[in-house]
């Protein structure tokens, strides 16, 4: 018997029967709490593992415009420096969602195309768009990054890659 087994089969003789009993509580207690704490804690791995299956979305390159070929046609684009363009729906809660984070961007002077759905539907054709919010990251004309987006923080992922893909050509 190992000396922590042995500790505990005499415990209940050292404390007697109420002190056995008290012990028997504080490791239900215990366990309980260890309990609670895995089920938080599946529940937290089911968000995350939402969240990757959002973020594998990111970078789609079965959808979209072709990442690294120069975007396709769409009156309004620059085709100067950085740009995102933005595939709405006005009837998606994750583009109304989106929109103040892309306005934010706008303010910091990265320019943003919007492309509404209603408005556009041949861009979305032309674009390859699966579904909305899409965004497509752009330098220069050409596709850095582009994919479908859930959240702001998406945005600024698809950007980084962008950059990243843009430093690995240069």
């Amino acid at each position: 018997m190992s000396p922590g087994l042995g500790i505990l089969a005499a415990l209940p003789g050292a404390l007697g029967a109420d002190g056995a009993a008290v012990a028997l509580a504080a490791l239900a207690g215990v366990a309980l709490a260890l309990a609670i704490t895995v089920a938080v804690l599946a529940r937290r791995l089911r968000a995350l593992r939402r969240h990757v299956g959002l973020q594998s979305d990111l970078d789609a390159r079965h959808a979209g415009p072709a990442v690294g070929q120069d975007a396709p046609p769409l009156e309004g684009l620059r085709r100067a420096g950085d740009e995102l363009v933005a595939f709405v729906s006005e009837g998606c809660v994750r583009s109304v969602g989106l929109v103040a984070g892309l306005r934010g961007l706008e303010a910091e002077g990265m320019a943003v195309r919007w492309v509404r759905e209603g408005e556009e539907r041949e861009a979305f054709r032309r674009w390859r768009v699966p579904a909305t919010p899409f965004v497509a990251y752009l330098v220069d004309g050409r596709v850095m990054s582009a994919g479908m987006i859930g959240r702001i923080e998406q945005i600024h992922g698809l950007i980084d890659a962008g950059l990243e893909r843009e430093h690995v050509a240069a």
